[in-house]
């Protein structure tokens, strides 16, 4: 039994002792496989080169790292305002949608109420119109005069066409044409006094009266004007009714202006008449006066001559 024993102890001994031989063996392969199988230590981010002077960056060098803390809020901060950029533009559009719309309801009501006070005005006016023409056949009736209603309208029709064409109708413009010449003679004038020297003439520039023409027009317009005024004079418009309550009206209106454009026409013919008259004397005596010059420096200019034999 105890060489049994003995035999078991010893065969426990060395089946206890294999494996401590193999240990070593596992060991050194699990240090051989961490060698390789080792993970990846973080990735170190070395400082950038400092750029040398003189030596232009290649392209690859350009790119930033997006991971530097102040690229990073730079970024933050333009992405803010690319979003605030987009909100204005948004704002700004319903603003001017929003202004658009109100600027046309307020244009819509003021046109409106316009086209509403128009038509109350033109209305009006045309009852203003309905009652002086009433006033003027009423008064005809009243004044008998030598003319009645259909001839007195006849004649302010004539006298309207007629003050249209001495001024700017198809039949020469009389009035007007008068007019342009006196103001061409006129200016013609102050441009030769202005050559002048103080105390001499130019003897090779006169100021001549205006032609005989140009006087005979003035003459025929005067007459013409005056005969439209006594034409008016026989109207019934501007008498025997309410006048005041009807002088806005379009027939009052014309034949009041007409009466007046008449009597400016024909002081102004007057005045062209006038100042004529006083730049042609001015121009005489002017010329009297070098006249008397002349004879005057040619007397002193004559000496007596002294006779050969006195030599």
């Amino acid at each position: 039994m105890e060489a049994k024993s003995h035999v078991r102890h010893r065969s426990q001994l060395a089946q206890n002792t294999k494996p401590a031989e193999a240990t070593p063996a596992i060991g050194q392969r699990t240090r051989a496989l961490s060698t390789y199988q080792r993970p990846p230590s973080p990735k170190k981010f070395s400082k950038p080169p400092t750029p040398t002077p003189g030596v232009e960056p290649q392209p690859g060098n350009l790119l930033i790292p997006s991971s530097w803390p102040d690229i990073a809020a730079l970024q933050t901060e333009l992405l803010q305002l690319s979003l605030f950029h987009s909100n204005s533009l948004q704002s700004h559009a319903e603003w001017k949608s929003d202004s658009e719309s109100r600027l046309r309801k307020k244009y819509d009501s003021v046109a409106s109420q316009y086209r509403v006070v128009l038509a109350d005005e033109t209305q009006r006016q045309c009852h203003l119109n309905v009652q002086a023409l009433g006033l003027w056949l009423s008064n005809c009736l009243e004044h008998r005069g030598p003319h009645d209603f259909s001839e007195q309208i006849q004649i302010l029709s004539r006298v309207l066409q007629d003050v249209s064409d001495m001024i700017a109708g198809s039949r020469g413009a009389q009035y007007s044409q008068a007019v342009k010449s006196f103001e061409d003679w006129l200016d013609q004038a102050e441009i030769i006094r202005q050559k002048r020297g103080p105390g001499c003439l130019d003897v090779g520039a006169f100021i001549n009266p205006l032609g005989r023409s140009w006087r005979e027009s003035l003459h025929n317009l005067n007459v013409r004007l005056e005969l439209c005024v006594r034409e008016l004079q026989v109207l019934d418009i501007l008498g025997f009714g309410q006048v005041k309550r009807l002088e806005q009206s379009a027939l009052a209106r014309v034949a009041k202006n007409l009466v007046e454009l008449i009597q400016l026409m024909m002081q102004e013919i007057r005045a062209m008449q006038t100042l004529e008259t006083e730049v042609v004397r001015s121009e005489r005596d002017a010329v009297s006066l070098l006249a008397m010059q002349l004879v005057g420096s040619m007397r002193e200019t004559r000496a007596p001559r002294i006779g050969a034999w006195r030599c």
